[in-house]
């Protein structure tokens, strides 16, 4: 199995997340730098004095909890006293926080902190992220060739009257089992996926302040200039490196393919395997589709700063993170375009349902202004020679 090396370079602002967060008791913004606190390392030292009691008083006041200012003061309370006690606690780390993100925190109640994945502390890439955003890339690319099994599927749903939103939901949904089928074989039972000759190892790590900022997140809507789903998140800096191993296990492939000689693998017929070994014609593929999905953001000058910038730059484009999904942006423009080469009606349909309101609607990262604010999550993967 040949193993390559690849360099994965942040482009845009990148959230993993852990599926935590933080509170305000468990960080303190002063001076242009949030410091994240360990809070059980807090409690224990706070009852290794003895004096606890007046505290634990206070964390149960709703008064207390309702906003990140009362909650963070309080923190400030219990460490002031900590250091009193010759107990000082020192922050887990400290990260820089964007401007936009400080007056949501000081303008909102209780706003909590979206953390990063990490692994003992540090920083990494799951390499289960950068699979599953190669798989949503090829499931894009493969239903924007589906044209005559969408123009099936909205036949038959015109046959029982007039479409609503829920059916052309469902049409999407089906269109995505059908993309995702095409990408693996089926005899008997049996499903073999494609995406399991494939391997990404989790990337090399890093310490949180040396690789994250704090940013606030959101949906921003072009036509009503209001923000929604808005939060609070780390993400790493653009132009951060990691590295990562990748590999496909081409033998594994050609013995499955001996004992299932009689089928065709349907991703031979998406992918441009000609002359190319398969993890190449993968990445190609990706590359294809996600520079695609860059002219929808052609909406602000940060945006355009950042396509010009990937038009100069070699490797092979990704977009991980927090945006994607089941019906990600990745794989809803896909359908879009299906739908819309049948009829515009049933674009504007499909997104009357709850969390696919108006296409004009993205998720961004905020950083600076209310006017400077960039898609989230795009990266460049770039071979950097290793091979084994």
């Amino acid at each position: 199995m040949e193993r390559r090396t690849f360099v994965l370079k942040v482009l845009t602002p990148l959230h993993v997340g852990s599926g935590e967060s933080a509170s305000g008791l468990e960080f303190i913004v002063e001076n242009g730098k949030l410091r994240l606190y360990d809070f059980d390392v807090v409690l224990k030292a706070l009852f290794e004095t003895g004096k606890e009691r007046k505290f634990l008083e206070k964390f149960k006041k709703p008064e207390v909890l309702n906003t990140t200012s009362s909650m963070q003061n309080l923190l400030k309370e219990v460490l002031d006293f900590l250091k009193k006690e010759g107990k000082e606690i020192a922050p887990a780390y400290s990260l820089p926080i964007c401007p936009q993100a400080l007056d949501y925190l000081s303008e909102e109640g209780g706003v909590n902190l979206s953390l990063f994945i990490k692994s003992s502390g540090r920083v990494f890439i799951p390499g289960s992220e950068v699979k599953g955003s190669m798989r949503r890339s090829l499931t894009s690319g493969v239903i924007r060739k589906l044209s005559k099994e969408v123009e099936e599927l909205v036949k038959q749903k015109e046959k029982k009257g007039e479409l609503t939103p829920k059916d052309i939901l469902d049409i999407a949904e089906k269109t995505l089992q059908n993309a995702e089928k095409k990408l693996s074989v089926f005899r008997k039972g049996l499903s073999l996926d494609f995406f399991r000759f494939l391997r990404v190892k989790d990337s090399d790590s890093c310490l949180p302040d040396a690789v994250l900022k704090i940013v606030k997140v959101g949906y921003y809507h072009k036509k009503k200039k209001e923000w929604k789903s808005v939060e609070i998140c780390e993400v790493i800096k653009e132009g951060t490196e990691f590295r990562l191993e990748l590999s496909f296990d081409t033998s594994l492939l050609l013995k499955a393919k001996k004992s299932l000689k009689n089928l065709r693998f349907g991703f031979e017929k998406f992918l441009n395997l000609k002359n190319k070994d398969p993890l190449t014609a993968i990445l190609e593929a990706c590359d294809e589709e996600n520079r695609r999905l860059c002219e929808l953001y052609e909406n602000n000058k940060k945006c355009k700063e950042f396509l010009n910038r990937i038009k100069e730059e070699d490797g092979y484009l990704l977009r991980l993170g927090k945006h994607e999904g089941k019906l990600s942006v990745t794989v809803l423009e896909a359908l879009k375009e299906k739908l819309s080469d049948i009829d515009n009606r049933y674009v504007k349909l499909l997104e009357k349902n709850e969390g696919l309101e108006n296409p004009i609607t993205k998720k961004y990262a905020v950083c600076e202004d209310k006017k400077d604010f960039i898609p989230l999550g795009f990266c460049l993967l770039k071979p950097c020679g290793g091979q084994s």
